[in-house]
């Protein structure tokens, strides 16, 4: 299978602004995502999943510096410094820090399409962001192109995020735990959303979650991150039923989170296993692999 992205080696280090103390957040990870499918990458809070993502997009904070061996994007070495002009879009999980509160909703999506879509002219503009507004499923759209973020529902505002990251024609969106804040119901549409958009255009869909339900419901490959690496990586049929690494059992197996407690710990069996930086990922099956000096059965 053709991917679409592939990173090797990836390094991010965050320095602490009062005692210039650094922590390395990502270690030495290495990243494949597949081309037109939709990867899930789940792990608890602070495994290291939004740096990674925002890493990707170049979004990373004044704080961090990044290093890689390698980083190839649609058969293109990228340079440390080209990451903000790669197609690559992206959605975040709280759609009211990321829409101005002060600017209605047409004007977000205008700028979006300003930017992306030149040659048409205001009226098509607006009729393009209109028709947007209908794609991701919102009511009355002319009516919301008025409106303000806090004038709409927290559903309502995601479906904006959503519109305006389609409307750049990405080959890529990341989507950064965009259901987190919504209710049962308006999730599965959310994640409905995503799913026939992603068949429809062929994109290719990176889906940050720690939710393994989401990842059950919308994607095909996951990647399980742990403490700033992938530790197993596989189809959905691989990491649900036929998982190796102990962290992954623990997962699926509801552990709760233990900081600081070694992994060979939160697995039933007790077996030993060691999380040093010397392990490496070791092929299991076509697509399954897992971070282990000592694979677990």
């Amino acid at each position: 299978m053709e991917n679409i992205l592939e990173v090797r080696d990836l390094n991010v280090t965050i320095q602490h602004p009062l005692t210039k103390e650094n922590t390395r957040i990502l270690k030495n990870l290495s990243l494949n995502v597949t081309k037109g499918k939709i990867t899930g990458v789940v792990g608890e809070s602070g495994s290291g999943k939004s740096m990674l993502m925002k890493s990707i997009k170049g979004l990373l904070p004044d704080i961090a510096t990044r290093s890689y061996q390698s980083f190839i994007y649609q058969n293109q070495d990228v340079k440390l410094s080209g990451h903000e002009s790669l197609s690559i879009t992206m959605i975040f999980q709280d759609p009211m820090t990321s829409l101005n509160p002060l600017r209605t909703i047409g004007y977000h999506l205008l700028e979006v399409i300003r930017r992306f879509h030149t040659k048409l002219s205001k009226q098509e503009q607006f009729e393009k962001a209109v028709e947007e507004l209908e794609k991701v499923g919102i009511s009355q759209p002319k009516l919301r192109m008025k409106q303000y973020p806090h004038e709409l529902s927290g559903g309502m505002r995601q479906r904006v995020l959503i519109a305006m990251a389609f409307l750049t024609n990405a080959d890529l969106l990341i989507a950064d735990e965009p259901t987190t804040a919504l209710d049962v119901t308006i999730q599965a549409q959310i994640l409905a959303l995503i799913k026939e958009r992603q068949l429809k255009e062929g994109l290719t869909v990176l889906f940050v979650t720690h939710d393994f339900g989401v990842v059950a419901s919308i994607c095909e490959e996951v990647k399980v991150m742990y403490q700033g690496r992938i530790v197993e990586e596989g189809t959905v049929e691989d990491i649900f039923y036929q998982a190796r690494h102990p962290y992954t059992k623990g997962l699926l197996r509801a552990i709760p989170s233990t900081p600081g407690v070694p992994l060979y710990s939160m697995a039933k069996d007790r077996q030993s296993f060691e999380n040093s930086e010397d392990a490496s990922m070791k092929k299991i099956s076509d697509r399954h692999y897992v971070l282990t000096e000592e694979v677990t059965h």
